[in-house]
């Protein structure tokens, strides 16, 4: 299956998320802060980012773009309670594809890894189709899209 980077700060949360992604079928790779995360995404290869938003150092929609930096076809979910609307927002923006409440069930999370991994092998099947429209298209565009 899949590769999975886990970024949770609370290690009790780390651990269910770990127990319920390995039952998956996948293999995981832990972090406790955001900054030892894009390290994981650096050297390893990984398949899907599950980020906490509020992580310590790194905040998740930081690590959400840097991770872009280093694979734009890298799917990336965040963890977060709904209470804080402009947190999600902002990791929305920063190119999150998704959030995973907090707490999550086991089948939210394996739901949502799923789709995230479809996400990837998709993105990464057009992405040498993309490149070369790149060149095509972006001469082309009047103006960059406006937020409603």
């Amino acid at each position: 299956m899949a590769r999975i980077l886990v970024a949770e700060q609370h290690p009790q949360a780390r651990r269910f998320l770990l127990g319920v992604l390995e039952f998956g079928g996948h293999h995981v790779v832990e972090a406790a802060n955001g900054e030892r995360a894009l390290m994981a995404i650096g050297f390893g290869r990984i398949d899907v980012v599950l980020a906490e938003l509020r992580l310590p150092g790194l905040t998740g929609a930081s690590l959400v773009r840097a991770a872009a930096r280093f694979d734009e076809t890298l799917p990336c979910l965040v963890l977060c309670g709904f209470g804080d609307l402009s947190a999600i927002d902002e990791a929305l923006e920063a190119g999150a594809i998704g959030i995973v409440p907090k707490p999550a069930t086991a089948r939210q999370v394996l739901c949502c890894v799923a789709r995230a991994d479809e996400r990837r092998l998709l993105a990464r099947a057009v992405a040498p189709q993309r490149r070369e429209l790149r060149g095509v298209t972006s001469p082309w565009r009047v103006s960059e899209p406006t937020r409603c």
